[in-house]
């Protein structure tokens, strides 16, 4: 599995390989534990209910604009 990762924060999971996505996005390999919301610092992947609650209510932001 592939984690990509933006500002030490998992955005995506993709099974495979990932995809084409902007330069500030990085495909980490992980497990498949890793979920959206999860840090990552470089070696280790952490989950944080507190991050993971802040990216949902960001991307709740996003569908309410």
């Amino acid at each position: 599995m592939k984690a990509a990762v933006q500002d030490g924060v998992v955005v995506d999971i993709h099974p495979e390989n990932g995809y084409e996505c902007h330069p500030s996005i990085t495909w980490v390999d992980c497990d498949d534990k890793v979920k959206h919301g999860w840090t990552y610092d470089g070696k280790t992947f952490k989950t944080n209910e507190r991050n993971l609650d802040i990216f949902k209510a960001y991307i709740l932001s996003l569908i309410h604009i």
